[in-house]
C-alpha cells in the first residue's frame, strides 16, 4: 500500500470494472461481486441473509468504482484537493419556450430539471488546437445532497471494517472473533444515491474555437522570457 501511485489504483479499479483479468491470488475472476464474496465468505449467518450481504456489498462497490472513475467528478475533487479556487454551492436548471424572440420566458413556463443548494463550480483545462499548449479554462458545475455522501461514508466505513476482518481471518484469526458490519436492510446498498439532485453536472461556457486565437509553439514561449518588457 505504500507502493502505490494514482495511476496504478486507477488502473486497477478500472480493470475489475470492465472485468478485465488482473494478477490475483483468488482462484477466481476479480469482479466486484468476486471480491465482495470473497470478503464476506466468513459471514456468520443463514445462507439467505449472507447472500443479499454478499451481493448488496458487490453492488455497492461497483458503483463507487463507476463515480471513482468518472471524469468529471475526478475533475472536482482535484479542483478541491489542489485548492483551485472551486466556488461552493450548487446550481438549479429550468427550460421553456418563450413566445417573444430575445426575451426570457415567464417562470410559470419553465420546465425544471432539477437543481440543489449543495455543489461546486470549478474549472477544466480544455485544449485549443492539436496541442496541449493552447488551452482555455472552461467552467464546470456538479450538484451534491449532503446526505447522499453521509450514507455513502457510513457503507465506505462498514467495506473497510469487513476488509480488515477478512485479512485478520486469512492470516490466521478466528472468523468468530472478528466483527462483520452490515446494513440493516437490502434497500440501504442504495442510500448513497436515494436523493435524487435532477441534473448532476453542467459545463455551460462560451464556445472558443481554434480559428478565434492565436496558437502558441514552445518555441513561442520560450521566446518571451528573452523579449524586452
Amino acid at each position: 500500500m505504500l507502493s502505490y501511485r494514482n495511476i496504478d489504483l486507477e488502473a486497477v479499479v478500472r480493470k475489475v470494472t470492465e472485468g478485465r483479468k488482473i494478477r490475483s491470488r483468488l482462484k477466481a475472476s476479480a469482479t466486484w461481486k468476486d471480491l465482495a464474496q470473497w470478503v464476506h465468505r466468513y459471514l456468520p449467518f443463514e445462507q439467505e441473509k449472507a447472500e443479499w450481504v454478499q451481493q448488496g456489498f458487490g453492488t455497492l462497490w461497483s458503483r463507487f468504482a463507476g463515480e471513482f472513475l468518472d471524469e468529471g467528478m475526478q475533475q472536482e475533487y482535484n479542483a478541491i484537493k489542489h485548492g483551485l479556487r472551486p466556488t461552493p454551492g450548487g446550481f438549479s436548471l429550468r427550460y421553456g419556450i418563450g413566445s417573444t424572440p430575445g426575451q426570457v420566458p415567464p417562470p410559470e413556463s419553465m420546465r425544471s430539471l432539477g437543481g440543489s443548494e449543495y455543489g461546486s463550480s470549478y474549472h477544466v483545462r480544455e485544449k485549443i488546437g492539436p496541442k496541449m499548449l493552447n488551452f482555455r479554462p472552461r467552467s464546470y458545475s456538479r450538484n451534491w445532497h449532503p446526505g447522499n455522501l453521509v450514507s455513502g461514508l457510513g457503507l465506505i466505513s462498514m467495506s473497510l471494517n469487513n476488509v480488515v476482518c477478512f485479512l485478520r481471518i486469512i492470516n490466521g484469526e478466528k472468523p468468530e472473533e472478528c466483527r462483520f458490519e452490515h446494513p440493516s436492510k437490502p434497500d440501504d446498498f442504495d442510500t448513497p444515491w436515494a436523493q435524487s439532485v435532477g441534473t448532476t453536472s453542467t459545463n455551460m461556457d462560451t464556445i472558443i474555437r481554434e480559428e478565434d486565437v492565436t496558437l502558441y509553439t514552445k518555441e513561442d514561449v520560450y521566446a518571451s522570457y528573452d523579449s524586452p518588457r
